[in-house]
């Protein structure tokens, strides 16, 4: 058995079908069949079910032998990273992840470090955090830029700026005051940005305002980011977001008010991971991170 079998079972593990397989590998079924058929061989166990052609799950040998193969790949992946710097040649893989609402704090440290380092071509996920720590543990991306996950064991985290939160409208809100509290804000229409992750800025306000006794008045839970920012500027409501969010481009076009004793200021984190090979490019990413946030 080899690298190159590894690869291949690992592929047709993620997309539970030898055609959508062959496909990614751009390769033709029978070979693949043939190559999965002489490991389950070799190995003298079955590790997928074969329901019908066009999906596969994985047996209890199978799931087990899925966590070692992507193991020994990882490893062999940062092998040859390691060897490739040693003539001291950065790699130029980096894969970072970012929530929506950090991601206005990750950019200007990737434009600066993309001017330093024209060379590399960096890769970026956005999602929520439960998902972006998935993609991290299965080395699918190298750093995480977020407020921390709940469990973080593992991993290694790096504090930034701590990061308010504003209440945006758009410019025809009409408001005098230099701040807004929170029994202010229940009585507008609000557009709240959803995410699934039990830490995620929706249920912190949902439970905040709950444990504040007040009836938030949500005229719209919206699932993208864009089409939020797009409904605030037709003013059909307001919202409650990250101040590095709003900072830049979006304080011209909106209204950005001050939050009274705001609840929810966060704490955003660089996080990647404590075991394994950190490459001469993620070292200089973070360096370049830090110097940023010392400023």
């Amino acid at each position: 058995m080899d690298i190159r079998q590894l690869k291949y079972f690992v592929v047709i593990a993620e997309e539970g079908s030898i055609t959508k397989a062959a496909e990614r590998l751009f390769m033709a079924q029978p070979p693949l069949s043939r190559q999965l058929q002489a490991m389950e061989n070799e190995l003298g166990v079955t590790l997928f079910n074969r329901t019908n052609k066009k999906n596969m799950s994985l047996t209890p040998q199978g799931r087990i032998f899925l966590k070692n193969a992507k193991r020994i790949l990882y490893t062999m992946d940062e092998a040859i990273t390691e060897v490739q710097e040693y003539n001291l040649q950065m790699s130029k893989k980096l894969s970072i992840g970012t929530t929506i609402y950090c991601s206005e704090i990750m950019l200007p440290v990737l434009k600066k470090f993309r001017e330093k380092y024209p060379f590399i071509i960096p890769e970026i996920h956005e999602g929520n955090i439960s998902h972006l720590m998935d993609l991290l543990k299965n080395h699918t991306i190298d750093i995480v830029v977020s407020a921390l996950p709940i469990h973080t064991e593992g991993y290694i985290t790096k504090e930034l700026q701590p990061d308010k939160c504003v209440f945006v409208a758009s410019k025809a809100f009409e408001w005098i005051k230099e701040c807004i509290s929170l029994e202010e804000i229940s009585r507008v229409p609000l557009l709240l940005l959803n995410a699934p992750d039990s830490n995620s800025l929706y249920k912190k306000i949902t439970s905040e305002f709950e444990r504040k006794e007040l009836k938030l008045n949500v005229s719209c839970v919206c699932h993208d980011s864009g089409l939020l920012l797009k409904m605030i500027l037709n003013n059909f409501g307001a919202t409650i977001l990250p101040k590095s969010m709003v900072d830049n481009m979006l304080g011209k076009f909106m209204r950005i008010i001050t939050i009274e004793d705001d609840p929810w200021t966060t704490t955003p984190n660089l996080i990647w991971r404590r075991e394994g090979y950190i490459s001469s490019t993620l070292r200089e990413f973070i360096k370049t991170f830090e110097s940023q946030s010392s400023k």
